[in-house]
């Protein structure tokens, strides 16, 4: 091969490969070098709360029955036929105590009284007799002479002490059966015995009744109660008795009737191991919203009053026990706290908070302690 031919086919492709890398060299070392920039720190921006400790009353609800606080089967003392009723006797109907409700046929016990009375007569006759026998019986032992060598019984028989305790107990058993007779003529009149409402009558006009017979079934008017349930840490909050209360029918409503706590029951709620508490609902026939019993109710009470919490919203307790703070470097701080109440609303807290320290409201995603937080224009003051 001559050299012609090895320059062109071996030396100008090296040369050119040689070119080729000498410029991509000079690009190399002519390339701007990129500017380093520092990485940004992440900033969130946050509402505050300045906490400041204050007294709260804690408020408590509890659920439960209204239920009659006088309840009574009524029956009669004396057994006949019922031959009139008060124009209130059906369910529903009202009474004060003392009213009449119904009459029973009085007839025979009429002719039991007219009986009763002819045998007092008859004692009294007897017992006056018996005095004036033992009157004479006195004027005859006077003239007895060696009464000295008389036994006290053969003295008793001359004066006839046996026959006259016969005959005033004969006076005192007939005196006592006309007041019986007369009684049970009263006891014809079925008085109700309380201020009452009839929840169910069992007889009418014509019924046959007796002494077990049940005539109507009674709830006193004068107050209801309502037994109601709520956790048992929760009973150390109320004052018992006298603790008031608002009871409703539906829960949050505006509408109520006054009530107290007047009991605490011994013994748990059965299924759900719940306290049970007595309430009072005095003159509910006058209540401002309609008390049926049986209806379940909702009994909202204001408690105890704490000393030195601090109340903060719901939402700003996180895992159940842990707040969120903005610290003097104005750097996130999550603390935990001790919750003395909670409710769906508001947490009471009493151990782990200062006055004038800073409670982030904001829910921050993915939250780091240390983090650096900025204040929004809408930041909350303490009140």
């Amino acid at each position: 091969m001559n050299a012609k031919k090895i320059f062109i086919n071996v030396l100008i492709p090296l040369l050119i490969l040689g070119i080729g890398l000498a410029g991509y060299a000079v690009l190399i070392i002519l390339k701007p070098k990129p500017r380093v920039i520092p990485p940004t720190e992440r900033m969130v921006m946050v509402q505050l709360h300045e906490l400041q400790s204050t007294s709260a009353p804690i408020a408590l609800q509890a659920t439960g029955n209204i239920e009659a606080a006088q309840r009574l089967e009524l029956k009669p003392e004396v057994g006949g036929r019922v031959y009139k009723t008060a124009d209130a006797f059906e369910p529903g109907g009202l009474f004060e105590a003392g009213d009449p409700m119904l009459w029973i046929n009085p007839v025979d016990f009429e002719n039991s009284l007219a009986q009763a009375r002819s045998t007092l007569a008859q004692a009294e006759y007897n017992f006056a007799q018996e005095q004036g026998r033992q009157e004479v019986a006195r004027h005859e032992w006077e003239m007895i002479d060696g009464k000295e060598s008389i036994s006290a019984l053969e003295k008793d028989l001359i004066l006839r002490k046996p026959q006259l305790e016969q005959a005033k107990a004969q006076l005192e058993a007939a005196q006592k059966a006309v007041a019986t007779a007369e009684l049970n003529i009263e006891r014809t009149c079925v008085r109700v015995p309380f201020n009452a409402q009839i929840l169910s009558r069992s007889v009418d006009l014509g019924s046959q009744v007796g002494s077990q017979t049940t005539l109507a079934e009674l709830i006193g008017t004068d107050e209801y109660w309502m037994t109601a349930t709520l956790p048992v840490n929760e009973l150390q909050w109320l004052e018992v008795p006298g603790n008031p209360a608002q009871i409703r029918i539906e829960d949050k409503s505006e509408k109520f009737t006054e009530g107290e706590v007047f009991s605490v029951l011994p013994a748990l709620e059965q299924n759900g191991r719940l306290a049970r508490i007595v309430l009072r609902i005095p003159h509910p026939q006058e209540s401002p919203i309609p008390l049926h019993i049986n209806a379940y109710a909702y009994a909202d009470m204001v408690g105890k009053t704490v000393e030195h919490v601090y109340i903060i919203p719901t939402d700003a307790l996180h895992q159940g026990r842990e707040v969120w703070l903005l610290n003097a470097e104005e750097r996130l701080e999550i603390r935990e706290v001790h919750v003395l109440w909670k409710t769906r609303e508001q947490v009471f807290i009493d151990e782990g908070l200062s006055d004038g320290e800073r409670l982030v409201l904001t829910d921050i995603p993915s939250p780091m302690p240390n983090m650096k937080l900025t204040l929004t224009q809408d930041k909350k003051k303490a009140e």
